[in-house]
């Protein structure tokens, strides 16, 4: 059972790592960073798996740093509301679920330092036969939390089976009218 939640973890990891904005998109907003927080791998997730046009759709991902290896390297805009996120899969009940993600403790470090993290409801996982629940951590930044230039990000928690962390990855914000501010 672990291994299966493993494995969705990583199959929704890469669903929702794709770009869903388009090339003219207007900058990221608070509100944007905020509907990250609530709808990825859930119902907004969904929308952007349906074809057409998804601009302003909640969960596109163009704002979010996520705290696992594929986001090492990754380039943001300094004009942009950014949210630092990562969440945990619980289930195959909702109670089950609730009992699991209650119990996890999460620590996000930009530059080594702690973030004030929010934690969200536990929602139904984007996952076709429903079994799996979702909490996400996140903290929502401003363009002037994220200087230009490099950064690190760090995800450390402890849960159900014991206290882990993973590398410190790095994360790179780019000044107007340059990389990812073009």
């Amino acid at each position: 059972m672990f291994r299966a939640r493993l494995i969705l973890a990583v199959v929704l990891a890469a669903a929702i790592a794709a770009p869903a904005a388009l090339a003219n998109s207007p900058r990221i907003t608070r509100g944007d960073a905020n509907a990250l927080l609530q709808a990825i791998a859930t119902a907004g997730a969904k929308m952007q798996l349906q074809p057409g046009v998804h601009e302003g759709a909640p969960a596109q991902t163009i704002g979010r740093i996520g705290t696992t290896p594929n986001y090492n390297g990754r380039h943001f805009c300094s004009l942009d509301w950014h949210l630092i996120s990562v969440f945990f899969l619980g289930g195959p009940t909702h109670k089950a679920a609730v009992a699991t993600l209650d119990a996890y403790v999460v620590d996000i470090r930009l530059d080594g330092a702690s973030l004030a993290l929010e934690r969200t409801a536990i929602k139904p996982a984007l996952a076709a036969d429903g079994d799996f629940w979702l909490r996400q951590w996140g903290a929502i930044l401003s363009p002037t939390d994220l200087t230009v230039g490099a950064h690190t990000v760090q995800l450390f928690w402890t849960g159900p089976l014991g206290s882990f962390s993973l590398p410190s990855i790095a994360i790179f914000v780019d000044a107007p009218g340059t990389g990812a501010c073009l």
